[in-house]
């Protein structure tokens, strides 16, 4: 019997290799001083498979990983993802029905991403104590963004608050691992070793909340903060919630110690392993879900349950 998509356990990052099919496995191969290694990805335990640069799939290995509902998310050297993943119907369908509930309706909409705000720095509080930023004092200084958003009445000054934790975040990450840093610089390939991997962590960050939302059946073009005009909005808050307690801190850390950038990925697979970082996704979802309906002003709720003519 396969796993349910929200208790899979394997979440990995390939790149310089190839993947293909043999028999019944998928498998990637790397060689080595002339020899051919090869090893099995466990597609049925398999949620998120994150491709690199210098990666190669072939048809057959794509059609196993679709027929065994693996998403594979194609990172290249810092561009925007690109997701492919099985067009199954036999998706659960109730998710979706419950956002779309909600998701016309600007009040409830702003309830979710109120929400949503929140979930992000309570990540920052409960993960970072757990890592390299463990000395930094996260209870009082997060309060007064908590505050500012459970105010915030737009969607505007939501964003306005979110920038203002974001800058917060950097400058303590910066200031606790003692790395000199000179600003967030997304999508700058000569930038420095700490906005690179800050590029390439997002992007697994996006790839575990893209998969989350797929398996649910809900569209990425559905989001509540990032602009309804933005590809893929929805990934970008759903991702939000926990990338910056997941990826900030190991960023920063790997920059200081200049490790390798296949080390520091490979560090942060494991590390959103060890957090269940998937299986937060499709609880902060299910959540947002209770909390919009919750939030749909009483003649939406009658709208809703109202007996067809």
């Amino acid at each position: 019997m396969p796993i349910l998509f929200s208790k899979r356990a394997y979440v990995e990052y390939l790149e310089h290799c190839r993947i293909h099919r043999d028999g019944d496995n998928v498998v990637f191969a790397r060689s080595h001083k002339g020899q051919v290694h090869r090893w099995n990805i466990p597609t049925l335990n398999a949620s998120v498979l994150v491709l690199g640069p210098g990666t190669s799939i072939t048809q057959g290995a794509a059609a196993r990983l679709g027929e065994d509902g693996v998403l594979v998310a194609f990172t290249g050297g810092g561009g925007t993802p690109l997701f492919m993943a099985s067009q199954s119907e036999y998706r659960p369908t109730e998710y979706l029905h419950g956002w779309l509930r909600f998701w016309a309706i600007p009040e409830a909409r702003l309830a979710v991403a109120r929400f949503l705000f929140q979930e992000r720095v309570e990540r920052i509080r409960a993960w970072w104590s757990k890592g390299p930023l463990a000395g930094i004092d996260t209870d009082a200084p997060l309060d007064p963004f908590v505050e500012r958003a459970g105010r915030a009445g737009s969607i505007q000054e939501l964003m306005a608050a979110e920038g203002a934790l974001a800058h917060f975040a950097y400058r303590a990450a910066a200031r606790e691992v003692g790395l000199s840093w000179h600003g967030r610089t997304p999508g700058d390939a000569s930038g420095d070793a700490a906005n690179r991997n800050l590029d390439r962590g997002n992007y697994l960050a996006y790839g575990l909340a893209g998969a989350a939302l797929w398996a649910l059946g809900i569209p990425f073009a559905l989001p509540v903060t990032h602009g309804f005009s933005r590809p893929g909005g929805l990934v970008f808050d759903i991702a939000d919630t926990f990338k910056d307690a997941v990826v900030l801190p190991l960023a920063f850390e790997a920059a200081r110690r200049r490790r390798d950038g296949t080390v520091f990925k490979d560090d942060l697979v494991a590390r959103f392993n060890d957090l269940h970082a998937l299986q937060f996704a499709f609880d902060v979802i299910g959540r947002a879900i209770a909390i919009g309906g919750g939030a749909l002003p009483a003649e939406a709720v009658e709208d809703a349950v109202a007996p067809s003519p």
